[in-house]
């Protein structure tokens, strides 16, 4: 064997044998590693500290008062928030994927409005309608309550019609749920979830 032909199948030989680096953790390899509710919990409770530390009322009136609305330094705070929001809301749909919405009995409050949080806070129409059904099974299972649902709604219908949503007095909090529903056009997707929860408690 010629020289230049060994040298090549020994530099082969050494490539090979070396241990390959290890791949990063994928979104979904993280999360599929939440095998237990306190791990659940604590991945959860760990995307609700992020939403909110880069939430501060105090901290943006300053900034504010300081420089200006929409001046250079609101907007960059404002742009932490997206950043994060986007971060979130790619762990959040990753979690719903694979386990549905967290059940307030086994993970607690916090946890437990976290999806409703990160969805909340999303500045995509298109997205926060997708995810009406799961909200409103949520809400009808008592892992969020009336004022966090309404809240959603609202905003979402400020989002798509720039304008704030109007009602008629008096109303119940029912009555105000359905308004909002049916101004959302999701009165067909509320009927459907609600026959899938029944069939689930027969």
């Amino acid at each position: 064997m010629n020289k230049s032909l060994f040298s090549v199948l020994i530099l082969l030989l050494f490539y090979t044998c070396e241990p390959s680096p290890a791949l990063p953790i994928t979104q979904l390899d993280e999360i599929k590693s939440l095998k237990t509710d306190d791990q659940k919990r604590a991945y959860l409770e760990g995307i609700y500290e992020a939403d909110q530390k880069v939430r501060n009322t105090e901290k943006e009136v300053s900034i504010i008062g300081q420089y200006g609305y929409r001046s250079d330094q609101h907007m960059t705070y404002i742009e932490d928030q997206w950043r994060q929001d986007e971060q979130n809301i790619v762990k959040i749909e990753s979690y719903l994927a694979e386990y549905g919405h967290p059940e307030f009995i086994s993970l607690g409050e916090v946890a437990t409005k976290t999806p409703w949080l990160v969805i909340h806070h999303s500045a995509d129409a298109d997205l926060r309608l997708k995810y009406f059904g799961t909200l409103y099974s949520a809400y009808l299972r008592k892992n969020i309550d009336y004022s966090a649902l309404a809240l959603y709604l609202e905003s979402t219908y400020r989002m798509l019609h720039d304008e704030e949503i109007r009602i008629e007095y008096p109303y119940t909090t029912n009555d105000r749920i359905e308004f909002l529903i049916n101004q959302l056009n999701l009165t067909q997707e509320k009927v459907e979830v609600e026959k899938r929860l029944v069939l689930l408690n027969e």
